[in-house]
Parts: structure tokens; C-alpha cells; sequence
């Protein structure tokens, strides 16, 4: 959030607060969206959708298509980026001690039609890397 003084300089800009979720909780991004995963120094911010060729509700496809997905993860002060494939869910990327998963985006993609940048929410996993926390 941006705050001004009408007449003066720009005084402060902030990014809106992180959600703050526990290990292996999965959580619904907006672009320009944050999460932090409680406990730790990871966050990860929803970019954009980079591609999206998912194949198109009421229409067969051969495969269902794909959508890269760009994140940005901050740890300890350095940050990363990170695109994900709706059509790899089963394998997450390993940021340092961390688990990142992509596990949906929506809207479903509709014949002829384009979706807003604005419109598009990643759902995401974080967790620590390993196996899933019990």
C-alpha cells in the first residue's frame, strides 16, 4: 500500500501484509499476493501466470494442456524466482529447506475467451522439504 500527501514527495511504500500459513496448509493467491510459512523466514509471492494453455472447458483436447505460473520466493534476505506447471502438481520445486507446490489455478479456461491477469488465483503448498509433515 502507497501512501501519499497531496502537494509532497511519496512518503512510504509497503507491500500488503504476508498470509501467514502452517506447513502443508494449502492457500489461494491473487497476483501481487504473499505467504509466509509460519515458523520460518520463507515467503512467496504470486507474480503472474506466465502461459496458459490449459485446454478450454466443453472442449476435447488430446492432453489438458498447461500454464506456467511465476512466483517469487524470499529467504533470509535473497530472492528467487520460480515458475510452476499446473501440469506437474506432483512434483515440487526444493527452495533451500522448503517445499513449493503448485496444487491449482483458476479460473478454468473458457472457449474463446481471455482471462484478466487480475482474475487468475495459484493455489499453493509450502512446506518443509522431505516428506509431508504428519
Amino acid at each position: 500500500m502507497c501512501r501519499y500527501i497531496t502537494g509532497l514527495l511519496l512518503l512510504s511504500c509497503t507491500p500488503p501484509a504476508a498470509i501467514t500459513v502452517a506447513p502443508d496448509t494449502a492457500v489461494t493467491l491473487a497476483p501481487g499476493e504473499r505467504v509466509q510459512l509460519r515458523g520460518s523466514d520463507l515467503t512467496l509471492t504470486f507474480v503472474r501466470v506466465v502461459r496458459d494453455d490449459r485446454c478450454p472447458l466443453g472442449v476435447f483436447c488430446i492432453r489438458f494442456g498447461d500454464a506456467q505460473v511465476a512466483f517469487r520466493v524470499r529467504q533470509a534476505e535473497h530472492d528467487t524466482s520460480l515458475v510452476l506447471s499446473t501440469a506437474d502438481t506432483a512434483a515440487p520445486a526444493t527452495v533451500g529447506a522448503y517445499r513449493v507446490a503448485l496444487d491449482g489455478l483458476a479460473p478454468i479456461r473458457r472457449k474463446e475467451t481471455t482471462i484478466p491477469e487480475t482474475t487468475y488465483r495459484a493455489t499453493v503448498i509450502l512446506g518443509r522439504a522431505g516428506p509431508l509433515s504428519p
